[in-house]
């Protein structure tokens, strides 16, 4: 598999059955450090599964999550003395609107409103920030509204969306093409931290499922200066710990797993080896949890993330 981005060869790591719609394959390009899947379920798939998934996340998180990632928004367009007060501010997989409110309640941006395919986030997020939301899907066929509908539109956000698209490179080159010059803010999971998460959890109740695609700090540049944006601001923010609990509990899981798929296979498998796998299997979960417990407390606000403020050339 050649790598989408940089072109140079993809390792195969595992395979998987994506969203529950597809199986699949993830692999990892050891020269520009992205982490991809390949095949995708199709489009309509993808928005069925979108349009009825609600998770969200605790108001206070959301609500500090939305404040970090507007304060970034607003430093970086007065770092480069950009007139706040002709913002026109659209965020596809708005969410609730936390964003969207956070700068909104700033005052200094003439407009912002949110594209989301939740029914039940617009509706919460119009009832409860009075945010100005709207339910749909981005893809192509929302992209040939955009030009009219939002022409006046001159920063364009996804915030953890990137990963989740199932073609950003024709919904990132359409934006570019059809959009007067704007700036762009995205925001994804770091893959330095993320991507070995994805390599060892196969399993189909996982988050990590989710993910089509996992950017590093490298994959991320090449791709926007690629798509035709130069990258203006960069930061990346986070605990590089975060993942390590996650990381020792998946590994306990696949040797619990393939220990016993094994002698299964092979026609080893008894009652004793079965009772000594599970055995060591809730001997090592509450060493995990008590090590855990020790450990300072982490939330979604320490997740290692990648911050880019561009700009259409």
């Amino acid at each position: 598999m050649i790598c989408p981005i940089c072109n140079y060869g993809a390792e195969n790591v595992n395979a998987l059955q994506l969203l529950n719609l597809i199986e699949t394959s993830t692999y990892y390009c050891p020269n520009c450090g992205l982490y991809f899947r390949s095949p995708l379920p199709s489009q309509e798939a993808v928005y069925r599964y979108y349009t009825s998934r609600y998770f969200r996340y605790s108001e206070n998180i959301e609500r500090e999550m939305a404040r970090c990632q507007g304060a970034f928004i607003i430093q970086q367009l007065q770092d480069h003395r950009v007139d706040l007060s002709q913002i026109n501010y659209l965020e596809f997989g708005a969410g609730r609107g936390w964003v969207l409110s956070h700068l909104k309640n700033t005052g200094l941006i003439k407009s912002a409103i949110g594209i989301e395919p939740d029914n039940l986030s617009v509706q919460w997020g119009k009832e409860n920030l009075g945010v100005d939301l709207k339910t749909g899907m981005l893809n192509e066929d929302l992209l040939v509204e955009i030009p009219s509908k939002y022409s006046e539109t001159n920063v364009i956000s996804l915030i953890h969306v990137l990963e989740h698209l199932h073609n950003p490179y024709e919904i990132l080159g359409l934006l570019r093409k059809d959009l007067k010059p704007h700036f762009l803010f995205l925001e994804v999971p770091d893959a330095e931290y993320e991507g070995p998460v994805m390599e060892i959890d196969t399993f189909p109740w996982s988050s990590m499922g989710q993910h089509f695609w996992s950017f590093s700090a490298k994959s991320l540049c090449l791709f926007l200066e690629k798509q035709g944006y130069q990258i203006i601001s960069f930061e990346r923010e986070g605990n590089p710990h975060y993942w390590e609990s996650t990381m020792e509990r998946l590994s306990l899981w696949k040797t619990y797993f393939s220990l016993n798929e094994e002698r299964y296979l092979y026609g080893d498998l008894n009652l004793r080896d079965v009772l000594t796998a599970n055995f060591n299997l809730m001997i090592g979960s509450c060493l995990i949890k008590i090590k855990s417990l020790k450990a300072p407390k982490q939330t979604r606000l320490d997740l290692p993330i990648i911050r880019i403020l561009a700009k259409s050339k």
